[in-house]
């Protein structure tokens, strides 16, 4: 122990986040579980899974838009105080977060109120440009064929900002029910100068920064995670918006690239790119902070569509996002192996390919899935179907599933200190080997990635365990194509 703890010294100690401990499970509310029989995922639909969140070892719930809203993704709000009454009341939302609390979860609300559609109160006028509440109107074409104004909202406006306040505050710290609120909240298109227009400026200081100490005055340790609009570092939102998490974006992108290649509009992978990215990820997240980790999200195509269906490629991505430092974000149904690619077309229903319904069971017309979006162009491909094996039904029982590798992995993760919030040594990481040291002050744990068809071996006359195999290893370490080690360094 004591040479443990002289190595972890030497080795450097990053001050972790508290919430690099935390596993977060991103939902679609419309996609997750219907309980009504309206196809229409729902609050209670959530609720009636928390089991199966916590089952698999997420310990924070992540949802994304659920306020008042024409638009199926309810990113522009009709109403900032109000829930979208397919998906439930407010009364119903708050019993979801209490439900989730004693369930040992914490909950994360995405919220967009930098832009809002016409129905809102503010703008019952929708030509009140200068000093209203909007700053001029344009039509979203809904993917159901409807029309929606959609506008920036004006935060030169004292009544604006104000009211935006107090919603964040109301949905952290509810009236009459304070340990009800959520968590934390997801900021989504996080940038100081919104859409560089010229219009809504100096936000981190003048708008998001005193928003985010409203919330803390009524609940001091609220989590604060930042889509950075660029799709960058996350600097400038480290260090001008005072939150606590961005997302790894650039490793996410990089880390396909160097598995399967860069897709044809973007530029091919470059030697050194990978440890390159490790490397500046790193110096973007100051002491104290994090990034959540990720391979998919609501905004891009599934990652199994991405790889295909090769399980080990499937495995090795769940593996990159769950062993690395920071914090984990799986979105719903990523578990399974779930498939989207996004459409190109002329409404908002592109993305509907990313957010289908989750697969309960082995059939789509069984009672609970939220099967909201009927027929249409992101269904034709057959992304989901019946008796695919891609279900909670078909994968749950099964040993060598998607599904229960999630949960062997999660569960190691949580119960290593190294991996949940250790320090993290990328410094061995080449073009087609991840090869990375995570060290806290009683855990040392060397995990090796193999991104190339070709087997890997790696000269080491130590003995070791493999944590994920139970093995002892001395002399050489075999690293199969495709294939991963988790190595315990110390305490063996």
């Amino acid at each position: 122990m004591f040479l443990s703890l002289l190595a972890g010294l030497a080795f450097g100690f990053q001050t972790s986040s508290s919430w690099e401990k935390e596993v977060v499970y991103q939902v679609f509310p419309r996609s997750f579980a219907d309980s009504n029989g309206d196809r229409v995922g729902d609050f209670k639909g959530i609720q009636n899974h928390l089991g199966y969140i916590k089952g698999l070892g997420a310990t924070a719930i992540l949802l994304q838009p659920i306020l008042k809203s024409r638009l199926y993704h309810n990113y522009f709000p009709d109403s900032f105080l109000e829930t979208d009454p397919k998906f439930g009341t407010n009364n119903e939302f708050f019993d979801l977060v209490h439900a989730a609390h004693r369930a040992g979860m914490k909950v994360i609300l995405d919220m967009e109120e930098q832009f809002v559609a016409s129905d809102h109160p503010w703008f019952s006028d929708p030509t009140r440009i200068t000093g209203g509440g909007a700053l001029g109107f344009r039509e979203i074409p809904s993917y159901d064929g409807s029309r929606v104004p959609v506008s920036a909202v004006n935060t030169n406006n004292p009544t604006v900002v104000k009211g935006i306040r107090e919603s964040f505050v109301y949905w952290a710290n509810p009236p009459g029910r304070a340990s009800d609120g959520v968590d934390g909240f997801r900021l989504d298109h996080m940038m100081d100068d919104l859409d560089n227009k010229h219009k809504n400026t100096d936000m981190y200081a003048r708008f998001w920064i005193p928003l985010e100490s409203a919330v803390r005055a009524k609940k001091p340790h609220s989590f604060f995670v930042a889509e950075q609009s660029d799709w960058g570092l996350g600097k400038t939102q480290f260090q001008q918006a005072d939150v606590d998490a961005t997302y790894a974006i650039p490793l996410r992108f990089v880390f396909l690239k160097a598995l399967i290649g860069a897709p044809p509009k973007e530029k091919p992978y470059q030697t050194g790119e990978l440890a390159k990215a490790y490397r500046e990820e790193q110096e973007a997240t100051p002491a104290g902070r994090t990034q959540l980790i990720f391979v998919e999200n609501h905004d891009l195509e599934r990652y199994a569509s991405e790889v295909g269906s090769d399980p080990a490629l499937l495995r090795l991505g769940a593996v990159f996002m769950l062993t690395a430092k920071g914090t984990p974000s799986i979105y719903y149904g990523q578990e399974l192996g779930m498939k989207g690619v996004q459409v190109h077309g002329h409404t908002d229903g592109n993305d509907i390919p990313d957010r289908l319904a989750m697969p309960w069971n082995n059939r789509l017309d069984a009672p609970g899935i939220a099967t909201w979006y009927g027929a249409g162009p992101w269904t034709e491909p057959g992304y989901s179907k019946d008796g695919d094996g891609i279900s909670v039904e078909a994968e749950d029982q099964d040993p060598q599933s998607l599904l229960n590798f999630y949960r062997k992995l999660i569960h190691l993760r949580r119960t290593n200190s190294a991996l949940s919030s250790g320090s993290e040594d990328y410094s061995r990481v080449t073009d087609t080997l991840i090869d990375v040291t995570r060290q806290s002050r009683t855990q040392r744990v060397r995990i090796l990635i193999n991104l190339s068809a070709t087997p890997d071996v790696i000269l080491d006359t130590t003995r070791h365990r493999d944590l994920w195999t139970g093995a002892f290893l001395r002399g050489t370490i075999d690293v199969a194509a495709y294939g991963f080690r988790i190595i315990q360094l110390d305490g063996d």
